[in-house]
Formats: structure tokens, sequence, C-alpha cells
């Protein structure tokens, strides 16, 4: 039973993520095809599906697009490869959708994340003006992600940090365990379409 586990709970995971992002999205083509983006950074980088799952979710709240979604969770895996702070808690902060107030810049910044500079150079302002702005609440979200993609562009510090993390000792271990579930998922698709219906009808009769 546990090895015939081991092959279905991967993809009966996955599914699960893309159901769930189909509910949010509104559509379910369009989630599927973030699973498999999801997927795909989970497997070359250290920062795990769950958290860039939880990362989408709240992104998807605020873009449509699965392309632009994938694209700020990506960089978003980046900043929270190279920092202390989740790139779920990152989404959360995008998602607000509201400008940014110190409370917010200063948790960034106390996990390693330099923001206060990095939007100083987008808004073409000092840092000094950057706090006061931050202090008044008035740090667009639209400023945080351009800062954002800034930190994680070429050159930036953050720049593909979760696939570089990868080849880390601790990050090769996470990647390796992440490609056999790729692969546990893999194979298990087709035993969960397969028992899926008959399972179902056992539902009925319970």
């Amino acid at each position: 039973a546990s090895s015939f586990s081991a092959f279905t709970e991967p993809a009966a995971e996955l599914e699960n993520v893309a159901t769930s992002l189909g509910v949010v999205m509104g559509n379910a083509e369009a989630a599927e095809r973030l699973t498999g983006s999801l997927q795909r950074m989970a497997t070359n980088g250290v920062v795990g599906m769950d958290d860039l799952h939880a990362s989408a979710r709240a992104l998807s709240n605020v873009f449509q697009d699965d392309a632009v979604i994938a694209h700020y969770v990506g960089r978003l895996a980046d900043l929270a490869a190279g920092s202390k702070i989740p790139a779920a808690r990152l989404g959360e902060l995008v998602a607000r959708m509201e400008d940014m107030g110190k409370a917010e810049l200063t948790e960034l910044s106390n996990a390693g994340i330099p923001i206060f500079e990095a939007l100083a150079s987008v808004l073409g302002k000092s840092r000094e003006a950057v706090e006061k702005m931050s202090g008044a609440g008035k740090i667009s979200c639209s400023a945080l992600l351009a800062a954002f993609e800034e930190l994680t562009d070429a050159g930036g510090r953050y720049y593909r940090l979760n696939s570089e993390m990868s080849n880390t000792t601790s990050g090769s271990w996470d990647t390796l365990k992440a490609s056999i579930t790729e692969c546990m998922a893999a194979l298990g698709d087709p035993i969960n379409d397969s028992i899926r219906p008959v399972l179902q009808d056992l539902a009925v009769w319970v």
C-alpha cells in the first residue's frame, strides 16, 4: 500500500494544486499551465512547491494571466531563496494592492532584502526620502514590484538565486527530492486517472 501511495500521492497533490489555483483564477487550463511552471521551479530550485503554490494563490488575486503569475512567483522565489522570508509572504504583500507602510518594508529589510535601496533606485529618490514616503504609507504596489524586478534582474543580488542555490550541497538534496517527487507524480497520473472513477462510484455507495 505504501509503495502504491508513493506514486499516487504526489500526482494527487499536484492535482489539488491545479484545482485550487483553478478556483482562484477561474480558468482550469491556465491553472494547469501555472501548476506545471511551479513544478519546474520546485524541481530546479530550493523553494518548495508548497511555498510556490501559496505565493501563486496570493498573486492570482491580482493577476489573471498564468504567464505573468509564473513570472512574478519566479522573482519572489529568487528573493525567498536569498532571504529569511517565504515566497508566500512576499506574495501576500503584493496581493494587498495597497500602499506599503514602513512596517512592511522594514519586515523585508530585516529579512535581508535591501528594499529601501531598491526603491530609492527605481523611484529616483534618496533612501531617506523613501523612508519618509513609507512612513506616510506612500509606497505603491507597483513601486514594490519594480523594486523586486530590479533586485532579481540580471546583475541584481538575487538574480536566478533560486536555481543557483540548488547547486549547493543542501540545495542539491532539495532538488533531488523535488525531482523524485516530479517523477512519482508523472508515474502516478495514469494510476490516479484509472482509479478516480472507481473511487467516485464507491463514494456514492458509502
